[in-house]
């Protein structure tokens, strides 16, 4: 596997879990509708889940239970990595 395509590959999680954050902190806010729309972060959330969903199963794996570790003490971070093993 090429240096470049790992980095790629562990930054895509970086993202994610970056937006993960930034979802939950914006629930604080009084109107995080405003939010959403001023950046068009439900679109490039999916187009980062997406690019990670087409990672090798063996190596999303070994991703995801590497972020998951290192997320653990973030529950909220931790049930979306989850989810993503699929």
């Amino acid at each position: 596997m090429s240096k470049n395509k790992r980095v790629l590959e562990l930054f895509l999680f970086d993202i994610y879990v970056a937006i993960l954050k930034i979802e939950k902190i914006i629930e604080k806010f009084n109107t995080p509708e405003s939010l959403f729309y001023d950046d068009d972060l439900p679109e490039f959330k999916s187009a980062i889940v997406n690019s990670i969903k087409s990672i090798n199963n063996a190596l999303k794996k070994q991703l995801i239970d590497s972020y998951v570790e290192m997320n653990k003490h973030l529950n909220f971070i931790v049930n979306e990595l989850e989810r993503l093993k699929g």
